[in-house]
């Protein structure tokens, strides 16, 4: 039997998380949901996880800021920033930081979803190539 895919969805706005968690678990995913930093350093660090939807503003931790760190343990885990900072200087530096993509709120769950289809592809390739 395959194992359950699982996404942790770090995002702040209880409101849109939630979304984004029933959203999720009504495809079939496993959800882990953080609300602050501090949770989610916790988990990024230690859950088996095929891909992270990371907001940008968190209280204690900013997730351009984190990715470094992130990217420095989990290489190969396709993380998708998802933020309300739409200018091209923010997705720039997201994406030179280690984000796999980049997505503006507000959002559609199906468009969010191709997305991370593709970034688990990438993934994929990735660590065949290692």
């Amino acid at each position: 039997m395959a194992r359950q895919r699982t996404i942790c969805v770090v995002e702040d706005d209880p409101g849109i998380r939630r979304g984004l968690v029933d959203s999720l678990e009504f495809a079939g995913f496993r959800v882990h949901a953080c609300a602050d930093g501090a949770s989610a350093r916790r988990t990024l660090a230690l859950a088996e996880l095929d891909l992270v939807l990371l907001d940008v503003v968190l209280p204690g931790l900013d997730g351009i800021q984190y990715l470094p760190e992130l990217r420095a343990v989990r290489p190969t885990l396709p993380v998708i920033l998802v933020t309300a900072r739409g200018a091209e200087e923010d997705r720039v530096r997201g994406l030179r930081n280690g984000a796999d993509d980049y997505v503006v709120k507000p959002f559609s769950f199906p468009a969010e979803a191709r997305t991370s289809t593709g970034a688990r592809s990438c993934s994929r390739v990735a660590r065949r190539a290692r």
